[in-house]
């Protein structure tokens, strides 16, 4: 993540980071979806912004929607935002960032490459939340 860019990492596997040493900050990317907003709230500046990409699927109807509006419910009464990514498929969207790839202002992580027969051990490797990356899988 460093080499990414980011200015403070912590290892989820290591250290609980709600319970790490104070730190406030200003922008907070919850990709797990496995805390409630208390937690984020002492975490964030007064004028922070949380963004909720994923979440749990308890809910079988709305996956990690129940989540996303159980937080936004709690969080406003707070100073600090919390916004909600989804993405909306555009093709275009696939082209420029081809292009970003190819001029190198964009580089992807990627953790492993399997073969299509091994599609179970990735869904796998993505469910036990140990990934580093993305999964490449290889079709030829």
């Amino acid at each position: 993540m460093r080499s990414l860019g980011a200015d403070h990492v912590i290892d989820y596997t290591r250290a609980d980071f709600t319970r790490a040493p104070l730190r406030h900050y200003e922008l907070m990317i919850d990709n797990i979806g496995n805390r409630t907003w208390s937690e984020y709230e002492r975490l964030l500046t007064d004028d922070a912004t949380c963004v909720l990409v994923g979440g749990p699927k308890a809910n079988r109807w709305l996956g990690p929607m129940s989540y996303w509006l159980k937080t936004r419910i709690a969080s406003l009464r707070a100073s600090q935002k919390v916004e909600v990514l989804l993405a909306r498929m555009d093709p275009r969207d696939l082209e420029t960032l081809a292009n970003m790839i190819e001029s190198r202002a964009l580089r992807a992580v990627v953790d492993r490459v399997l073969r299509l027969e091994d599609i179970a051990d990735a869904l796998a490797a993505i469910g036990n939340g140990r990934v580093q990356g993305k999964i490449v899988i290889r079709v030829r």
